[in-house]
């Protein structure tokens, strides 16, 4: 097979060329049965925003259903942890102790998962070419892998939403009673902090036989989902929240300390295109 030039890349922002077409000429060698995708799940699957342009994430859906007093209380905890979130100032215990106050809130109001799936299509998205990504993916037995730090349920919804099914989904499990209502969490919360592939018996098992993996991510921890290097295309997503202050050089800046392209238009189609070379 003809090894691929440079043009590959013309549709992602590259800093080191070289080295990203050493992995993927190392990748296209192993070929398909060799290759995992490693993907984050909100604001990289998702735009991030639902259909009337508000921010959103698989916890914000939630918290749309909360009473007023509880959005009261949610929104207190958003106040306190997010400008430690922004500065890269948390600490995993911060982290983790934010993810199980916010879920408190969603317990002690008894949210109805059967409700939220009933508003569910009006509240959501789907990033540009995640479904063709993720069927391509499917159809040629590439296992795509969702790593997220968001909540599970809502991510099963989306799937079937969009009809599109990845092999495992790893994030933040509920517990709900016979009438659908959450009544309680998994314990073993996943935060930005610690989203990796180390520790998840599934996803081991896969990196073991399939060790070349494409991550693809829209938030700077996110590259450390994978460990390695020469065995990890590390792709991010620009797509800063409202809060995030930072131009587009200087998200470039910090992004190729860690990762190894930057998609600038929205759109995986470009990953989809790797995709088909190796395959």
């Amino acid at each position: 097979m003809k090894k691929p030039s440079g043009q590959i890349f013309e549709h992602f922002r590259v800093q080191d060329k070289d080295k990203a077409l050493r992995k993927l000429n190392k990748f296209i060698a192993a070929g398909k049965d060799k290759l995992h995708l490693l993907v984050d799940f909100d604001r990289t699957l998702t735009i991030g925003r639902d259909k009337t342009g508000k921010d959103t994430s698989s916890w914000e859906i939630l918290a749309r259903h909360l009473s007023p007093k509880a959005l009261i209380k949610q929104r207190k905890l958003y106040d306190k942890y997010r400008p430690l979130e922004l500065s890269g100032k948390m600490t995993h215990e911060e982290a983790e102790t934010w993810a199980h106050q916010e879920l408190n809130i969603f317990v002690e109001n008894g949210i109805d998962l059967t409700e939220i799936e009933k508003d569910f299509q009006r509240k959501t998205d789907i990033r540009s070419h995640a479904k063709e990504l993720l069927n391509f993916s499917k159809n040629f037995g590439i296992p795509t892998v969702i790593l997220s730090a968001g909540i599970k349920e809502v991510i099963d919804l989306w799937s079937k939403t969009f009809q599109t099914y990845p092999t495992l989904v790893l994030a933040n499990k509920l517990v709900t009673n016979r009438n659908g209502r959450i009544i309680n969490w998994n314990r073993n919360i996943i935060h930005h902090l610690n989203k990796k592939e180390h520790g998840h018996k599934e996803l081991n098992q896969i990196r073991t036989q399939r060790p070349n993996t494409i991550l693809i991510g829209d938030a700077l921890e996110d590259a450390e989902m994978a460990e390695g290097d020469e065995n990890v295309l590390r792709i991010r997503i620009y797509n800063p929240r409202e809060d995030e202050k930072i131009t587009l050089e200087e998200f470039a800046r910090k992004t190729f300390e860690r990762y190894d392209l930057i998609i600038e238009n929205g759109t995986l189609k470009p990953v989809l295109k790797i995709l088909e070379m190796i395959q």
